[in-house]
């Protein structure tokens, strides 16, 4: 069903409390419970249950929403051909190490716009449309179901056009789910507003954020009084989507389900996070170092070694870095070939398994610290001229499932 939600007040007032109210009673949803500082809102046939919240009870997981529409969602085009015929104009995708930002990684799409509300650059006289890759280090090693530590964020961005365009903006996106078959009876909102610092800009996020049975899929911020220093200050219509979760809710089944074949299926969610994030992060020319971009890049190596070395299956390992390779690159120019990419996240791998050799090591014999930065057997080869015992050093690398290739 495609339906088109006017947004019409005959009061002429375009407040933001207004203009929401006439936006979701146009939608058919209605507000189920408020503190006055938080409001939650649901489909007015589901109005009924007062204590109706967010959970991690997801339907869709056993009665998947639109197969047939998760094959159309998962090709990149779809989604910018639809925003382009809607207005926005396709920005490429920051690359995922912010160089001149104020965070390490790139962690959300409004982030596209940094140069224009911390560097003062000309305001865009169009909406842009962006698939962002994001890193969120909160999520490292603690990927689960709609969890992961890198993603896409789908965002449609918007600066000083107002109130009423936030909202007309928002109707496209639900113009979007209606497309793709998403029932409006499954929609639950939670409105709030919130202060928030940018750097060292303070300024106020109006939000809304967007649940469908249960599951958190996005939110729409309209972010207002953003400082400038030469000009007025800005006004900044940020709409975000979790791309990886409205697929997970088309085609139902795990959120970790789409990898190539059944071998991959034995791997835990923190194996297979690692191994997309670190996909990421050497594809786009991260390297492993002791501090900042490279330390992260290494703690996600020692997050997977960790689960390798613990009973984890190995087979196919490689073949996932090759599929999240080419998922990335679907997304985003990766800058540094598949190959170089994969030689440097195992040379990542071998080094965090010798460190934990030598650690397991240490639990028996001094003097056994040599260096690590070298394929296992020729670590082995050095602990010869230690007090290290081979059939000890042996033993304990088939304790963590043997050498990594």
């Amino acid at each position: 069903m495609n339906c088109e939600y006017e947004i019409k007040d005959n009061s002429g007032v375009s407040d933001y409390n207004r203009v929401k109210t006439v936006f979701f009673r146009n939608l058919g949803i209605v507000p189920i419970k408020s503190d006055g500082q938080i409001e939650m809102l649901s489909f007015e046939e589901g109005a009924s249950s007062q204590d109706k919240t967010p959970d991690s009870d997801f339907p869709f997981v056993e009665h998947p929403l639109n197969s047939e529409a998760a094959k159309i969602f998962a090709k990149p085009e779809f989604l910018k051909n639809y925003f382009e015929n809607e207005g926005f104009e396709t920005h490429t995708p920051r690359r995922i190490v912010n160089r001149d930002g104020s965070t390490l990684f790139i962690s959300a799409g409004v982030q596209r716009l940094e140069r224009i509300y911390m560097n003062e650059e000309p305001v865009p006289s169009r909406g842009i449309y962006v698939a962002q890759p994001v890193f969120r280090t909160q999520y490292v090693g603690q990927a689960g179901e709609g969890f992961s530590s890198s993603f896409v964020n789908v965002c449609i961005e918007s600066v000083n056009k107002g109130v009423e365009t936030h909202f007309q903006n928002l109707q496209k996106i639900f113009t979007l789910f209606d497309n793709l078959g998403l029932d409006r009876k499954g929609f639950q909102f939670i409105s709030d507003q919130q202060e928030s610092v940018w750097g060292e800009h303070k300024h106020v996020q109006k939000r809304v954020k967007i649940f469908f049975q249960g599951l958190e899929i996005g939110d729409a911020i309209l972010i207002e009084g953003f400082p400038q220093k030469t000009r007025e200050s800005l006004e900044i219509s940020d709409i975000g989507l979790g791309y990886e979760r409205i697929k997970w809710i088309l085609k139902g089944g795990s959120y970790w389900g789409d990898t190539i074949d059944a071998s991959q299926e034995n791997h835990t969610h923190n194996t297979k996070d690692a191994i997309k994030t670190l996909t990421l992060l050497a594809g786009s020319g991260v390297v492993p170092h002791y501090k900042n971009h490279g330390y992260r890049f290494r703690l996600l190596s020692k997050k997977l070694v960790e689960e390798l070395t613990t009973g984890e299956s190995r087979v196919g390992i490689n073949d996932l870095f090759s599929y999240y390779y080419k998922y990335w690159n679907g997304w985003t120019n990766l800058e540094v070939a598949e190959n170089i990419s994969l030689q440097r996240i195992q040379d990542e791998n071998v080094r965090n398994f010798n460190n934990e050799l030598i650690s397991r090591l240490k639990i028996f014999y001094e003097g056994v610290d040599v260096d690590i930065n070298r394929p296992t057997n020729q670590l082995v080869k050095l602990l010869r001229g230690t007090p290290a015992d081979s059939n000890k050093v042996q033993g304990i690398i088939n304790d963590m499932g043997g050498q990594l290739l």
